[in-house]
């Protein structure tokens, strides 16, 4: 996923979280649905409007992708800022195996500059497995 998801391996990383900790993050918003997306074949399964929402076609069942809906009927623009607690919503932070040392401690410094303390680590995905 690390090589799918970033144009550059040695400068990636990602952000793990729990749907509780966006639904809290988020202030508990009764008008943002959050669910799981559901892989379908298009060819034999009908997506009504409102669920193309929640479908994605099934080559892209890898993602185990997790969507928000805002319902808000006085949006009318293409996107919507959000209030959200980034401490609540980010459980960790992980960095790419393949970034220099020097890109992890970066991220931790760019953390603590800007006020937060989250757990940050070097992925493990290139150690040798023990056997």
């Amino acid at each position: 996923m690390w090589k799918l998801y970033s144009t550059s391996m040695s400068h990636a990383l990602a952000i793990q979280t729990t749907v509780g900790s966006i639904y809290t993050a988020l202030g508990k918003n009764p008008d943002i649905s959050i669910g799981r997306i559901e892989y379908v074949d298009f060819d034999e399964y009908f997506a009504d409007v409102n669920g193309a929402f929640w479908r994605k076609r099934k080559p892209f069942e890898h993602e185990r992708e997790v969507r928000l809906l805002v319902s808000d009927d006085s949006q009318v623009a293409l996107g919507l800022a959000l209030p959200c607690d980034i401490p609540t919503l980010i459980q960790s932070v992980v960095v790419s195996p393949k970034a220099p040392d020097w890109f992890l401690l970066l991220v931790e410094d760019l953390t603590v500059k800007f006020g937060f303390q989250l757990p940050i680590s070097k992925s493990r995905l290139a150690e040798r497995p023990f056997f």
